[in-house]
């Protein structure tokens, strides 16, 4: 007699590279309960390159984090109380790590309780956390520093904010002498496939959300954080400056992949919009990787808002076919033709700028 098992709430992976530098300043980690056993707690810090014991300070983050996740009872507050509980703890131990070596260490930090009502998340400093849903970007933290502020007074947009000079200038941090202020987000009753990531600006630099959605959403999550830290690699080298230390954490709500169950999320809408049903379970590809943002930079790009009926029905046709063009292309040498196509079609809706990334990082995900 067969007996169903029952799946876990959330699965999850991490993992973190040391890049080009001489010492791994990030930390993270993944930690489950023996009383709740379908409670995932995430943590990651990045210490401070430009303070002394940066190390230091993440791997404070990390031990206050664990500690105080022993102790973790849902009737032990609201998940933000708890989350501003674990922060608080981390900023006094770094501050008292510093007083005992003589040191200023400093780290930023983002976190994720995910228990049984949904994702819960706080955060302080550059350290990221994406919320995906159906293979699309839906949400990031926003950071604590210069160029976000920039980015919210419109002098910079989403591209120039990832080579901007400043992009590092950080004006809060755990450790200091001021309390940090850390935001809280959540996301509530998530279904399968959502998604939540979890990393430091040594990975999110060299990507486009979209990109980080794509890449995540069909893989198992493990051979996601393999992709994404191979593609930041080749990347950083391929910039000519010294890689960052990498980290980064992953946790999905819990259900069949698209390629287990014939497909799921984007891939089923975009196939009703082209007329077609979902596309055959997909062997994750780079090919595959750069059909997949194509079609969900595509998507974004001729969606009807704020347009007459006529113009919305134009766009979103003209829309269809170039996705379907996508879905045609069932080659490299095929695709690299799409992509041309496509990226002419981006030019006269969008700008130049926005057809110059879409070609750049398609080109860049078929290639690798």
């Amino acid at each position: 007699m067969l007996q169903a098992a029952k799946l876990p709430r959330y699965v999850y992976a991490y993992a973190e590279h040391m890049g080009d530098r001489k010492e791994q300043q990030d930390r993270v980690a993944v930690l489950t309960h023996d009383r709740f056993p379908e409670v995932v707690f995430a943590v990651l810090a990045d210490g401070m390159g430009g303070h002394t014991g940066g190390a230091i300070a993440a791997q404070c983050v990390i031990d206050a984090a664990q500690q105080t996740f022993e102790n973790y009872t849902p009737a032990a507050g609201a998940p933000e109380a708890w989350l501003q509980a674990v922060i608080k703890r981390a900023h006094e131990a770094i501050q008292a790590k510093g007083e005992g070596f003589d040191r200023d260490p400093r780290a930023t930090i983002v976190l994720m309780l995910a228990d049984e009502n949904g994702f819960h998340w706080a955060h302080v400093g550059d350290s990221r956390l994406y919320h995906i849903v159906n293979g699309r970007f839906v949400f990031r933290t926003e950071d604590h520093s210069l160029v976000e502020i920039l980015l919210g007074q419109g002098q910079i947009n989403e591209n120039e904010l990832l080579t901007h000079p400043e992009r590092s200038r950080l004006f809060a941090s755990l450790g200091g002498d001021e309390n940090p202020n850390a935001p809280f987000g959540e996301a509530l009753e998530p279904k399968g496939q959502d998604t939540v990531l979890l990393c430091s600006d040594g990975l999110w630099a060299y990507f486009h959300r979209s990109e980080l959605a794509t890449i995540i959403s069909y893989r198992p999550l493990d051979e996601a954080c393999t992709r994404l830290i191979r593609l930041a690699r080749r990347r950083a080298k391929a910039s000519g400056a010294d890689g960052d230390n990498i980290s980064l954490a992953i946790v999905r709500a819990a259900a069949p992949l698209p390629s287990e169950n014939g497909g799921s999320g984007l891939g089923d809408l975009l196939g009703k919009l082209v007329g077609k049903k979902a596309a055959p379970p997909v062997t994750p590809s780079h090919f595959e990787d750069a059909r997949r943002y194509m079609r969900s930079e595509l998507y974004g790009f001729f969606s009807d808002d704020g347009l007459s009926p006529q113009g919305a029905q134009e766009k979103a046709s003209q829309g269809k076919a170039l996705m379907q063009a996508v879905n045609d292309a069932h080659d490299p040498a095929a695709l690299i033709a799409t992509i041309a196509t496509c990226t002419r079609a981006v030019r006269e809706a969008v700008n130049e700028e926005a057809a110059l990334l879409f070609s750049k990082k398609a080109l860049d995900l078929l290639a690798d």
